[in-house]
């Protein structure tokens, strides 16, 4: 690039910059503090009560609600506990879910069982219920045991179902 190139850029830059500074606006401001207040977050709580003894599930051909006794691969089984859903909050709003990590274990021999849960009443509390004080619900517990792969190592092994940890969990109540 010549020199008189670059000359005339760098004029052309600093004009620029010099009519901005030309452009100065003036104004006043002022602030003040407003008194906010404060806020109080409520509390949210489950107690579990009894459970069901395990049965299988609708799906199974053995037929439902019978009681189980030995399972073997592709079975579904359930139980249904009674529980307590406590809290106060502004609309406040609640599901059960397991706690993963207390099932992140729970085989049969090298076969890992799906455990899941959901509210089963109030009916259609499926996707929450709305928490104001005491709140009974019924909770299904239900566990899979895969089918398909050959585990000869699950015949006649043993899974615990007894620390299976539930959690409430706010949902987001519209």
């Amino acid at each position: 690039m010549k020199k008189t190139t670059k000359g005339a850029l760098a004029a052309g830059s600093a004009a620029v910059l010099l009519m901005g500074g030309a452009g100065t606006l003036a104004f006043w401001t002022d602030s003040d503090v407003v008194d906010g207040g404060s806020v109080t977050a409520g509390d949210l709580s489950l107690t579990t009560g009894s459970c069901e003894d395990w049965v299988y599930a609708d799906a199974d051909v053995l037929g439902p609600g019978e009681t189980v006794n030995l399972v073997v691969p592709g079975d579904t089984i359930e139980k249904t506990c009674t529980a307590s859903i406590d809290g106060t909050g502004d609309h406040l709003r609640a599901t059960v879910e397991i706690d993963q990590a207390s099932v992140a274990d729970i085989s049969l021999g090298s076969d890992v069982l799906d455990v899941s849960a959901v509210l089963t009443e109030p009916v259609g509390a499926d996707t929450g219920v709305d928490v104001d004080g005491p709140t009974p619900v019924s909770i299904t517990i239900t566990v899979a045991y895969p089918y398909g792969d050959e585990n000869i190592d699950s015949e006649l092994a043993t899974a615990d179902l007894d620390a299976i940890t539930l959690n409430a969990v706010q949902v987001h109540s519209p």
